[in-house]
């Protein structure tokens, strides 16, 4: 007697498939699931972060790309400010409505001073100073103050006109000033009134 070997093929093939698609379902149900992580709420409100230097900015000479700037500022990884030109000391930089988002928040600065060269001495000395040094002679000892102070920026975030961080960042002279500043947002409180 000979067993047909057609019909037992197409049994074994269809217990291997479904056999397979066993595995599969069971396979799937063990791995755990992925917490997808939540997306902050953005923050209510008007927002603005002032951001004053107490000293000009250039380029970042150092910087491995062609695109360095004297001041960057980001927010949470996305750049709310990036300097194409040089800036001058002591004026306030502006920016309005960041992306900021309810709970904890990270500003990123990076600020290059504009001449972080030539810390050498003072500047020449007229030819008849009346103290013995000719013409060109540099003078050891006359400090240039802008050059020999730390320099410093000072971040701060309103909301609403209220201050929610006034902070400053410091670096040694002709080093860039750079750091993070962290910070946290409540919710705004709902109003309860009803008409």
């Amino acid at each position: 007697m000979t067993v047909p070997t057609r019909p037992l093929l197409a049994l074994t093939l269809g217990v291997a498939i479904l056999g397979l698609v066993k595995f599969y379902m069971v396979f799937q149900a063990s791995i755990p699931s992925q917490q997808l992580a939540l997306i902050p709420p953005a923050a209510t409100g008007k927002f603005r972060v002032d951001v004053t230097l107490t000293f000009a900015t250039s380029a970042d000479q150092f910087a491995l790309s062609d695109d360095s700037s004297g001041l960057q500022v980001r927010l949470a990884g996305s750049e709310l400010y990036r300097a194409v030109s040089p800036l001058p000391a002591g004026e306030v930089l502006t920016i309005d409505d960041p992306p900021i988002v309810v709970g904890k928040n990270e500003i990123w600065l990076k600020a290059v001073p504009a001449d972080t060269q030539d810390f050498g001495a003072g500047p020449a000395l007229p030819a008849d100073d009346g103290f013995g040094f000719s013409a060109g002679e540099p003078a050891a000892a006359a400090p240039d103050l802008p050059r020999q102070l730390s320099h410093a920026v000072r971040i701060r975030v309103q909301r609403d006109q209220a201050v929610l961080v006034d902070t400053t960042l410091w670096s040694d002279r002709g080093a860039p000033v750079e750091g993070t500043v962290p910070f946290t947002v409540p919710p705004l409180a709902k109003d309860d009134t009803h008409e």
